[in-house]
C-alpha cells in the first residue's frame, strides 16, 4: 500500500492526475485500478492518454488470456458483454464498476510506504459543499434477503402490502425503477443500473418484474433469484432459480397468511 499526500483538502482532478502520472512513472504498474465514479471520470482517462497507457472503463470482470490482461464491460444497454485487450501495452488503466466484486473476508497487513506528490497548479478551486437532502431510509446494497416490485403492482396503494410481505419474511423491500420515478417508493429502494447493485444479496424475490435489462444488472448476480410474474415470457425467468408463473397479489397474500 502507497500513501500519497496530496496538497490540498478537497478533490481537484488536476492535482490527482499529477500524482497518478508521477506514482506509475516511477512504480511501472501492469494495472492501475479506480473506482468508476464521478470524480474519476474527471481524470482517468488522461491519466491513461498522457501515460500512453491501455484503458478501459466501467469494468465488471478482469481475467488473464494466457499472460495478457483481458478486462470485461457491459455493452448495449447491458445486453452484451464485451471482452478488451491491450496489445503491446505495459500499463493499463481500469475503472471498475462499484458493488460488483465481492470484498474478501480475509484480513490483511500490508506494509505502507510513502510517495510525495508533485506540486501542481490546479486549475479551478473548491468554493464548498451542499450536502443533498437525505431521503434514503435504508441502503438495499447491503441486504441480504430482498423482495422487489415492479409494474405489476398495478397502483401505489398496494405497494403497502407488499411492504408488509416483506417485514413479515424478515426481507427488505426495494422495487424496479418505474416504482420509484414515479414516487410509490423512494430512489433508494431501486435495484438496477440507475439505482444500486444488491451486492450481498443471497435471495432475491422479484414480484411483477418483467426483468429489463437495466434492473437485471443489480441483482442478475443473486445466487437464488425467484420470479413471480403472470407473463410466462418475462425476460425475468432467464435469470432465476426458481420461477412461478401465477398473479403476485394472489401469492402474496399465500404467503402472508402463511408467515403470519
Amino acid at each position: 500500500m502507497i500513501k500519497v499526500a496530496v496538497p490540498v483538502a478537497s478533490f481537484q482532478s488536476d492535482v490527482y492526475e499529477a500524482a497518478v502520472l508521477a506514482l506509475a512513472e516511477a512504480r511501472k504498474p501492469a494495472v492501475i485500478l479506480f473506482p468508476h465514479s464521478v470524480d474519476t471520470w474527471g481524470y482517468a482517462p488522461a491519466v491513461a492518454m498522457r501515460g500512453g497507457f491501455g484503458c478501459a472503463t466501467d469494468v465488471i470482470d478482469v481475467k488473464y488470456d494466457g499472460g495478457d490482461l483481458v478486462a470485461v464491460r457491459a455493452v448495449y444497454a447491458e445486453k452484451l458483454h464485451m471482452e478488451v485487450d491491450f496489445p503491446e501495452r505495459e500499463t493499463v488503466v481500469l475503472t471498475v464498476r462499484t458493488n460488483v466484486f465481492k470484498p474478501t473476508e480475509a484480513d490483511g497487513s500490508p506494509a505502507v510506504s510513502e510517495f510525495a506528490a508533485p506540486q501542481t497548479q490546479a486549475r479551478t478551486e473548491h468554493i464548498t459543499y451542499i450536502e443533498p437532502e437525505q431521503t434514503g431510509d435504508v441502503d438495499i446494497s447491503q441486504a441480504e434477503y430482498m423482495l422487489s416490485v415492479g409494474r405489476g403492482v398495478g397502483e401505489e396503494e398496494n405497494v403497502e402490502q407488499f411492504k408488509e410481505l416483506a417485514d413479515s419474511l424478515g426481507f427488505t423491500l426495494g422495487c424496479s425503477r418505474p416504482i420509484a420515478d414515479n414516487g410509490w417508493l423512494p430512489k433508494s429502494r431501486q435495484v438496477g443500473q440507475s439505482g444500486k447493485t444488491v451486492v450481498k444479496c443471497k435471495v432475491y424475490v422479484a414480484m411483477g418484474i418483467s426483468g429489463s435489462v437495466q434492473h437485471m444488472a443489480g441483482m442478475k448476480h443473486v445466487p437464488s433469484i425467484i420470479a413471480i410474474n403472470k407473463d410466462a415470457e418475462a425476460s425475468i425467468f432467464t435469470i432465476a432459480k426458481y420461477g412461478v408463473v401465477g398473479d403476485m397479489f394472489e401469492i402474496a397474500e399465500e404467503l402472508r397468511g402463511h408467515f403470519s
